[in-house]
């Protein structure tokens, strides 16, 4: 589902959209965010105004009815790859970015507040780092999964999905759970993280894991929606920096609990440090930016988990935006200081000494 306007208001709003960021590129010649390039500040501005009037659906670049899936294997094709495609029940399914018989596995759900597809710069970014790994000698693959979209599912349905992509990985493609690392971005981070949970906390709505007592490989985090509520300084300070918006965020939460109750699964930042205790990931990464709206909320959680999982590390981006790894391959930019972490953490977890700045 894209959140959109009807399309008698686009004209009006498009008008105020070309304002925002007329009035950006006029000031923005002597006057920007620290760091910032005009053209990153332009940039930002446009797709702020895009995402505070829900008109992001004119600048993405996919058919109006395409799937997470459909998007995987355009990216497959465009890198000459065949695609491998699993199909799963109800819609869940996943694609793998290398071989299906690679020794470590990293399990991904995409971003994109629950209620949108992922994007064509999803893939780029992990086919990049399978690629990197392969050039280490690495045998390291991706299974990107595609799970239901809001409000036509909603919470606990998206978990319950999340577990039995676990399974798959588990049970049918055979994998030890040491070999496996989980992770995602925005609400795909958060996706992650209540996964981790359902781990130590069986969710009553998901099938029960079985780890054989082990823990898997790791977690990395991109930009994290840790907290539905908007109350932190980060919230306000960024608000003229960040390109997502506030009322985006409150519309896609709304509609992806219905009717539910917030709990300690869907609002991790409220778990005490104890509910952490017991992580079943060997080492957690973190990236956050410090122009993005999560960024105090991110910090917070992971001051929380870090209480008693000391291999966690948190990178905090200077001048980065949420998810901005992600965000910057859209409007073609240079790889972003928050993947480069990303892709250091990943290739040193897998036991490579080389820098991913080359």
């Amino acid at each position: 589902m894209e959140l959109t306007v009807p399309n008698w208001k686009v004209p009006a709003l498009l008008f105020k959209v070309f304002l925002r960021v007329l009035s950006a590129a006029l000031i923005g010649i002597v006057i920007r965010p620290q760091g910032w390039t005009y053209k990153r500040n332009v940039s930002y501005t446009l797709l702020r105004s895009l995402s505070k009037y829900e008109l992001m659906h004119l600048v993405a670049r996919r058919p109006k009815d395409a799937t997470t899936l459909d998007m995987y294997c355009e990216y497959m094709k465009s890198q000459n790859l065949k695609p491998e495609v699993v199909e799963l029940e109800n819609g869940l399914g996943g694609g793998w970015i290398g071989s299906p018989k690679a020794k470590k596995v990293m399990l991904y759900f995409h971003g994109s507040g629950y209620v949108n597809i992922a994007t064509p710069f999803h893939f780029q970014m992990l086919g990049d780092l399978v690629a990197l790994g392969g050039k280490e000698g690495k045998s390291f693959s991706i299974f990107a999964v595609q799970y239901s979209l809001a409000p036509r599912a909603q919470y606990p349905h998206q978990i319950t999905e999340a577990v039995d992509a676990l399974i798959y990985l588990l049970e049918t493609a055979k994998y030890d759970p040491e070999d496996i690392y989980v992770g995602g971005d925005s609400a795909g981070a958060h996706l992650t993280i209540a996964l981790l949970s359902t781990l130590t906390h069986p969710h009553l709505a998901a099938s029960r894991v079985s780890l054989q007592s082990k823990k898997l490989a790791g977690a990395f985090l991109i930009s994290p929606w840790v907290t539905f509520e908007q109350t932190s300084a980060s919230m306000t300070e960024n608000s003229n920096k960040d390109f997502m918006t506030k009322p985006l965020l409150k519309k896609s939460s709304d509609l992806l609990m219905g009717t539910a109750k917030e709990d300690k699964y869907t609002m991790p930042l409220i778990a005490e440090p104890e509910w952490w205790k017991d992580l079943k990931v060997k080492e957690l990464g973190v990236t956050g930016g410090e122009y993005e709206l999560f960024k105090d909320d991110i910090e917070n959680w992971v001051n929380n988990v870090k209480v008693y999982n000391p291999k966690t590390e948190y990178y905090l981006a200077p001048a980065e935006v949420h998810a901005q790894a992600i965000v910057d391959r859209g409007l073609r930019m240079p790889r972003t200081k928050s993947e480069d972490f990303f892709r250091d953490w990943m290739m040193e977890s897998l036991g490579s000494n080389r820098s991913a700045q080359e």
